[in-house]
């Protein structure tokens, strides 16, 4: 306890100005803009998806800013970082153009997942969930739940329901039954890969998952 008061955490805390730096940021705002009012389980899977390797703009990006860490780190190694870098970036410019052409000639309907998993995918290329089978990190199903995505899947005409290598196959088609729609394998992780695969070889696998689900 001593130490808690000692640093100074709970004044650090309101010196840092959490609660107005929400609003500073206009976070509330930012969501009513989008169109994320009403939509909660994409506030959900906003909170809950780390996967952001899932857009290839961002991974840019990062790659530029990892890019000025290293070469300011280790200045002797500055041109490696630096070919590398424009190596990947280059890569990552051709695979973002690749599969937005692919998508511009898809109907790109909205789709189910098993959890939260593709929200960096959809904002990079303007694809929907309506919602996931597990909403929740702790992966209970609810009867409820799935009654309502069942109703969401018509409404909307959902193009597929994605299933991970981690979720059982029989169940994930067994769903997609339910749901009238088809199960399609996504393996965001690159589980199914060879150990020796590219990253242009992780893309050719999501581009035909994704192939898969908007042609079914």
């Amino acid at each position: 306890d001593e130490h808690h008061d000692e640093d100074g955490h709970d004044e650090h805390h309101d010196e840092d100005g959490h609660d107005e730096h929400h609003d500073e940021d206009g976070h509330n705002e930012h969501h009513d803009e989008h169109g994320h009012e009403g939509h909660e389980e994409h506030d959900l899977t906003s909170e809950m998806d780390f996967h952001i390797w899932l857009a290839p703009q961002k991974m840019a990006v990062i790659t530029r800013e990892l890019e000025a860490e290293l070469s300011e780190r280790f200045p002797e190694k500055k041109a490696v970082f630096a070919k590398n870098s424009a190596d990947l970036q280059n890569e990552l410019t051709h695979i973002d153009a690749g599969i937005k052409e692919m998508l511009a000639g898809l109907n790109n309907a909205p789709f189910i997942t098993m959890h939260h998993v593709t929200a960096y995918l959809e904002d990079a290329y303007n694809l929907r969930s309506i919602g996931a089978v597990l909403p929740h990190a702790e992966g209970q199903l609810s009867a409820g739940h799935l009654r309502d995505l069942q109703d969401k899947a018509a409404d909307a005409k959902a193009a597929c329901l994605f299933y991970e290598p981690e979720f059982s196959q029989d169940i994930a088609i067994q769903l997609a039954d339910d749901f009238k729609i088809e199960a399609v394998l996504l393996d965001p992780l690159g589980a199914t890969l060879s150990d020796k695969a590219t990253i242009a070889d992780y893309w050719q696998q999501l581009k035909s998952s994704l192939q898969s689900c908007f042609s079914s």
